[in-house]
């Protein structure tokens, strides 16, 4: 089973899973990414994902719709350290044209402490 930890730093909230991202997991990716942003008063949301080994397109999808209702309200969520098939994961769902995708957690703190345009 996939476990989320979620903590804040600076106020950033960071959501971490370990393992792996499918439609399974999706319930308890929905209630970390929920907690996460209860963490901080400004919806801004990390999603360290180093330690997950797989992820499907409905894990995506979620991570993709969090962003935009975060976006929406001046916030943003942000992919750090997407390797391998995630970032080819990523690239091919063209999630990641839309979701910033970050090599390091201080390129993602830099890059997403100015809210995203809106399209």
């Amino acid at each position: 089973m996939t476990e989320f930890e979620v903590w804040a730093d600076s106020g950033v909230a960071l959501v971490e899973p370990c393992g792996v991202l499918d439609v399974d997991a999706v319930p308890r990716l929905r209630a970390a990414l929920s907690e996460a942003v209860n963490l901080t008063r400004r919806p801004l949301v990390v999603v360290v994902d180093e330690k997950v080994t797989k992820v499907d397109a409905v894990a995506l999808a979620v991570i993709l719709i969090e962003h935009r209702r975060l976006r929406d309200r001046d916030g943003g969520l942000g992919v750090v350290g997407a390797q391998g098939p995630i970032a080819d994961m990523l690239q091919r769902t063209h999630v990641g044209r839309e979701v910033p995708v970050f090599a390091t957690l201080e390129e993602a703190l830099a890059g997403l402490a100015t809210p995203s345009p809106k399209p």
